[in-house]
Parts: C-alpha cells; structure tokens; sequence
C-alpha cells in the first residue's frame, strides 16, 4: 500500500513539473518571464497567445507593474517580449 501511495505521489509531481516548463528554459527570456510574471499571477506559457496578441498584454503588464511600483525596465521588456512572441502560438 506504502508503495502504491509514494508512486501516485511521485506521477503526480511529475506531471506537475511540466506545467510550468518553459521553452528555451535558460534563455534570459524564460528567466525573466518566471522572475517578472510571477509577482502577480502564474507563470505564462509563450503559446497561450499569438505574437501579436503578446504586445497588446505586455503593454498592459507594463502599465500594470507600474501602478505597482514594479521594476520593469525597457531592455527587460524588450527580451520578454521578444521571447514570449518568438515562442508564441502561431
């Protein structure tokens, strides 16, 4: 039974580890995305939406973070931009 139970947890946590998996992982974008994004709500996936769909959400994070005081600089935004729409669903 004690075996059964680790083996459910462990397929579990497994398939959770690939909820949050992010294309080009270590890229500087990717980076970004996980430390930015996630201040205020989950982390995105790049193919949630279409390249052009992501400047129109990136300029309304951008005006977001500011009311809330939030460090975004333009060559910040720039590199997520750039990964989220290279990445983005076509």
């Amino acid at each position: 039974m004690l075996k059964t139970i680790i083996a459910a947890v462990l397929l579990v946590l497994g398939a959770c580890a690939g909820i949050n998996h992010l294309p080009e992982g270590d890229s500087p974008g990717a980076q970004l995305v996980r430390e930015k994004c996630t201040v205020c709500h989950g982390q995105p996936h790049p193919t949630r939406h279409t390249a052009p769909e992501w400047g129109h959400y990136i300029a309304l994070m951008e005006t977001h973070m500011k009311t809330k005081g939030i460090a975004f600089s333009s060559e910040e935004k720039e590199i997520v931009l750039d990964y989220l729409q290279r990445n983005a669903s076509k």
